[in-house]
């Protein structure tokens, strides 16, 4: 059984997870409620949406850093950049997304955008990002939803982490060479 939110109710309902989503159906007809499709990095990132080696040192910049990077790569729009960069900041005031263990998943809700758009970055010497841990981050994966999309990148959100979280992968991430590497390993958690 899983919760689900409809306007201001909370329904417990049966759920399935697949391998690109969750779909939920009524218990007593049987009936299919909806189903949530899962986005995955392999679908979000390209090697231009990787940076192998950020040059920001703390948390705020590390930020601008990635928003500049898809202003710069044409993946958001130069004129909605200091409105995302508001909304992240009011984000990152509510709650660092310094998750622990060297890894942060900022991201926002914008109307900016139509699609999702994501970016990682890397920085193999730490970011000073406030993590709840204190420890330094050293991967960043950032999230630019639409506001539509917020029921189905909150489930998103929390299988990057979820596999994030695995130590191996992330010794692994911090030892890739270049891009090419670091995507492939990426792809594979998919």
């Amino acid at each position: 059984m899983l919760a689900m939110r409809f306007g201001g109710l909370i329904l417990a309902t049966p759920a399935h997870w697949t391998c690109s989503g969750i779909l939920f159906w009524a218990k007593t007809t049987g009936q299919r409620l909806h189903f949530f499709p899962l986005m995955t990095l392999a679908e979000l990132l390209t090697p231009a949406r990787v940076i192998p080696e950020m040059q920001a040192i703390e948390h705020w910049p590390a930020i601008t850093e990635l928003v500049d990077h898809l202003v710069k790569i044409d993946d958001i729009p130069e004129a909605a950049r200091e409105e995302l960069l508001a909304a992240i900041r009011e984000r990152e005031n509510q709650c660092s997304t310094g998750i622990g263990s060297g890894l942060a998943i900022p991201h926002v809700y914008s109307e900016a955008i139509d699609e999702t758009v994501a970016v990682f970055g890397r920085s193999k010497t730490g970011i000073e990002f406030c993590a709840i841990d204190s420890n330094p981050v050293k991967f960043i994966v950032l999230f630019i939803i639409p506001k539509a999309q917020y029921q189905t990148h909150l489930r998103t959100l929390a299988a990057v982490a979820r596999k994030l979280n695995n130590g191996a992968i992330r010794n692994q991430l911090a030892e890739a060479a270049d891009t090419t590497e670091i995507l492939a390993l990426l792809q594979d958690l998919d």
